[in-house]
C-alpha cells in the first residue's frame, strides 16, 4: 500500500479486491504461478481483452499489440472516444501490470506516462520491506516524488455475519482534508437518539489518529473507524482510513478482528519513534 502497511487478520477473512493507482494509472503486481511463466500470464490477459463484450458505442475493440521498451503492451478501444493501454513488465517471480485509459489521439503521451511509471518501479530484493521508501505494490514499490495522486483501497469480507472491512490510504498534499470523524459527529447531531458514538485518540503503528465506534440503533449496525490524516507529501505517512462494519449481534467477533488488526498494523519504513523503542 501507499506507505507500506502490514497487518494480521483471521484466516476466515476474505480479500474481495484491491485497487491501486497513481496519476490515474492503475498498477498492480501479478505473481507468476510455479507452473507458468510471464509469457503465459500475458497471453491469458490478451485473450481476456479480445474476449471482452463490445461497449454500446463501439463496433470494434481495435486491439493493437506493441512493445514498449521490450515489454508487451496492447491498445484497445473502451468507448467511442477513449482507448486503454496496458503494459506488463516481467520479473523473476511476478509481473508488473500498468493500465491507463485516455482520449483517442493521446496514445503517444500514454506510452510516455507508462514508461515513466515502469522506470520508477523497483522489485523487492528480499521478503523484508523494512527499507521500502516508495509506493508499495506487493512485490515491489514505485520510488517517485510523493503526490496527492497515490491511492490504495483494499476490501475484505466475512460472509458468515456480513462483516465488511476496508483500508484506504492516500498520500496527502499541503491542504487539510475533512476528517470522517467530523462526518460521524454531524450524523449524530442530526439523529442524537438513533446513534451512539464514541471517539478517542488512539496511536496505531506509531501514528496518532482518531478511533471512532458507532452504533446505529435503527438497524443495529456497528461501525468501527480509525483515521490518520497523513503528513503532507509523505508516502511513508499517508492518510489512512480503516473502516469495519458488522451487525451488533456479532459485536464480540468484530471486536476481536478490530483489535487484532489495529494491534498488528505496522508501517514501513517503521516510524523513527517506534524504531527507537525497538532498539
Amino acid at each position: 500500500m501507499s506507505g507500506c502497511l502490514r497487518f494480521e487478520l483471521p484466516k476466515s477473512i476474505n480479500l474481495v479486491h484491491r485497487d491501486q493507482s497513481i496519476f490515474n494509472i492503475q498498477i498492480k503486481t501479478i505473481p507468476i504461478p510455479v507452473d507458468s511463466n510471464s509469457t503465459l500470464v500475458w497471453d491469458k490477459r490478451l485473450s481476456e481483452i479480445r474476449g471482452m463484450s463490445l461497449p454500446d458505442d463501439v463496433v470494434d475493440l481495435n486491439v493493437r499489440t506493441l512493445t514498449i521498451k521490450d515489454d508487451n503492451a496492447v491498445f484497445y478501444q473502451t468507448t467511442k472516444r477513449r482507448v486503454t493501454l496496458e503494459v506488463q513488465k516481467p520479473y523473476k517471480d511476478h509481473v508488473l501490470s500498468v493500465v491507463l485509459e485516455d482520449s483517442i489521439g493521446f496514445e503517444s503521451d500514454m506510452v510516455h506516462s507508462l514508461e515513466l511509471i515502469i522506470q520508477d518501479y523497483q522489485p523487492f530484493i528480499s521478503e523484508s520491506v523494512q527499507d521500502a521508501r516508495g509506493f508499495c505494490l506487493g512485490n515491489g514499490e514505485l520510488v517517485t516524488i510523493a503526490s496527492r495522486n497515490e491511492l490504495t483501497r483494499t476490501v475484505f469480507d466475512l460472509r458468515t455475519f456480513k462483516l465488511e472491512l476496508s483500508i484506504d490510504t492516500q498520500t496527502v498534499g499541503g491542504r487539510k482534508d475533512t476528517s470522517p470523524m467530523e462526518a460521524l459527529a454531524m450524523l449524530k447531531d442530526e439523529a442524537p437518539d438513533g446513534i451512539d458514538l464514541t471517539v478517542k485518540t488512539r496511536k496505531v503503528a506509531g501514528l496518532r489518529g482518531k478511533e471512532g465506534k458507532l452504533l446505529m440503533n435503527g438497524d443495529s449496525t456497528l461501525m468501527y473507524l480509525w483515521y490518520f490524516p497523513g503528513e503532507g507529501y509523505s508516502n511513508h505517512k499517508p492518510q489512512i482510513e480503516i473502516r469495519l462494519i458488522a451487525p451488533e449481534t456479532a459485536r464480540e467477533e468484530a471486536d476481536v478482528i478490530w483489535k487484532t488488526l489495529l494491534s498488528s498494523l505496522i508501517t514501513y519504513p517503521v516510524p523513527e519513534e517506534i524504531r527507537i523503542l525497538n532498539e
